[in-house]
């Protein structure tokens, strides 16, 4: 992540994880792996002093094992300040938005 933070600039970054296959088919990882993503985003945010919003997608296939584990992860994600979605297309709704009301707020302040 910071290798896309400091390589341009960017509008939106959302960070998507496919939690399936991470600890599915990731056997033998890093049993924190999602957790460590979302304290890097976390510091990233912090040090780029909120250039750009980003938001963060915790997909899984509905397995009862891997959604107690999204739900673990979703609380710390939203403690950290991040929007969370289920799925790429509301992660876009969401920036979609969110660009709305700045065009908005730009237009009302000028």
């Amino acid at each position: 992540m910071d290798m896309i933070f400091q390589a341009e600039p960017l509008s939106a970054f959302v960070l998507h994880l496919n939690l399936t296959v991470i600890w599915s088919h990731l056997v033998g990882t890093n049993a924190t792996l999602v957790e460590n993503l979302i304290a890097a985003a976390k510091r990233i945010r912090d040090e780029t002093k909120d250039v750009c919003p980003i938001m963060i997608v915790l997909r899984s296939d509905g397995r009862e094992d891997i959604d107690a584990r999204k739900r673990v992860c979703r609380t710390l994600a939203l403690e950290s300040g991040f929007p969370v979605f289920n799925d790429l297309a509301n992660a876009a709704t969401g920036l979609a938005a969110l660009r709305f009301h700045e065009n908005f707020l730009s237009r009302n302040n000028a």
